[in-house]
């Protein structure tokens, strides 16, 4: 096949036609794996893993006997989750001594039950602390998007998001803190999902933030998103509401971006007003505190990081030096800063929640572009403040501990994908996916935008 099968819709299709079977479409994606522009996606291939599993769903296949829509399906997972005999490197070289996985993270083990096929360990930013998606010990993944010069994957789930852009797997696994699965997956014109912290189970997944750690999958259609979901017990058909309302927030999380942005934005906005949804333009007092509010604490993933990681950096010439440094700048807050962001945290859901009134929440997934990768690695200065504004966002959703789904809205006038983020109060996780869904269909058909890339 000269093209790859880019959704779920796709593979079932194919399924069913005979025209392959899992076995082929594993193959091939491994293939495509191995091209040259595709190696710094993973860190790891793990075909012994995945050729067994694929011809067992191919077995089953044959005989009538699939195991629900994922059975045979390629999957890639982020390089957080333990799997058994692999070790979990956190695309860190300080990684490389620890010991291989007893058994796998519970997560892995329940899509490989419905018949996942496990394709490889994607790379990511080391210790997943950035936005951007840089690695300099095991490559960065380009963006896909054709520009004047290689732009940012996002991050931190870069590898993830690229091994699904680029046609090697239909769905990835990533986690999210602050915005490693939504980012990639706006950047790179995808679907990405995070849910509320507590509604999976992190049992054997590499920690970043306790408080804040979350898991998610990106594909190409927000259809995609809540089948994989449905494999996860979160399923968006619980929800059938068709009247929506949306807040639009006024202030800094919609208003400073670059203009491509703000542009793509007001006009999903404007669609989905057309087709009916309650949009409702007002400040929510709970977004507002937050920049304050981390300027006199510090942010809560940058601690809990540093109470656990701070022995890292002292690997002089290991690290990222930017992560270290990132890291290191945490080691000023005292550790009651911590109990101070988790009270406030406490106090501003229930607040966000009173302000919502039950609406969602959107905004623009980041508030730039994907930046170009050169300027990133040469300028620390350019990088730091492209990682503050790619990360702004998203990370007050996640500190408000809201579900986001990033739902692709087509190209913006820079050519470069277009993302809205839609969230709401904690736990609404379903009908987050139901919202998106409907908002994905009314905006685009729900069509895959890296279909594009490859007429």
């Amino acid at each position: 096949m000269n093209l790859p099968l880019l959704t779920l819709a796709d593979w079932h299709a194919a399924f069913e036609s005979g025209a392959a079977d899992p076995v082929s479409l594993l193959e091939s994606g491994l293939s495509r794996a191995g091209e040259a522009g595709n190696r710094a996606v993973f860190i790891r291939l793990t075909e012994t893993r995945a050729r067994p599993a694929a011809e067992a769903a191919a077995a089953r296949l044959r005989a009538g006997k699939r195991l629900g829509a994922l059975d045979g399906i390629a999957v890639s997972w982020k390089d957080l989750f333990d799997q058994a005999g692999e070790i979990t490197r956190a695309g860190s070289l300080t990684t490389a001594d620890n010991p291989p996985a007893a058994q796998d993270a519970a997560v892995v083990s329940l899509l490989e039950s419905v018949g996942a096929v496990s394709i490889g360990r994607t790379n990511l930013t080391e210790f997943a602390l950035s936005g951007l998606g840089l690695n300099p010990h095991f490559g960065t993944p380009a963006n896909v998007w054709p520009a004047a010069e290689p732009l940012a994957p996002g991050g931190s789930s870069c590898g993830a998001a690229v091994s699904v852009a680029a046609g090697i797997v239909p769905y990835a696994v990533g986690t999210d803190t602050s915005g490693s699965v939504r980012i990639p997956a706006a950047l790179n014109g995808l679907a990405g999902f995070k849910p509320t912290s507590a509604r999976l189970p992190r049992i054997g997944v590499w920690t970043l933030s306790p408080t804040l750690d979350s898991i998610g999958p990106l594909a190409h259609t927000t259809a995609d998103i809540c089948t994989v979901m449905q494999a996860f017990h979160i399923d968006s058909a619980s929800c059938s509401d068709r009247h929506f309302k949306a807040v639009v927030p006024e202030g800094l999380f919609t208003e400073d971006a670059e203009p491509q942005i703000l542009a793509a934005f007001e006009r999903s906005i404007a669609r989905l007003a057309q087709a009916g949804v309650g949009i409702i333009r007002k400040p929510l007092r709970a977004l507002q505190r937050l920049e304050t509010l981390f300027d006199e604490y510090g942010t809560l993933v940058g601690i809990e990081a540093w109470q656990l990681h701070q022995n890292a950096p002292l690997q002089t010439g290991i690290m990222d030096e930017r992560v270290a440094q990132r890291l290191q700048s945490n080691r000023i807050y005292p550790l009651h800063h911590l109990f101070e962001l988790l009270t406030w945290r406490a106090r501003l859901q229930k607040q966000l929640a009173e302000e919502l009134q039950g609406a969602l929440l959107l905004l623009p997934t980041t508030a730039i572009d994907a930046p170009p990768l050169a300027r990133l690695e040469n300028d620390r200065e350019f990088f730091a403040e492209a990682n503050r504004k790619i990360l702004r966002n998203t990370m007050a959703g996640s500190f408000l501990d809201m579900p986001g789904f990033t739902v692709p809205t087509g190209l913006n006038r820079n050519g470069l994908p277009a993302a809205l983020l839609v969230s709401a109060a904690s736990g609404r996780d379903e009908y987050v996916l139901h919202a998106g869904k409907t908002f994905a269909g009314l905006l685009t058909g729900d069509a895959a935008l890296n279909r594009r890339r490859f007429e």
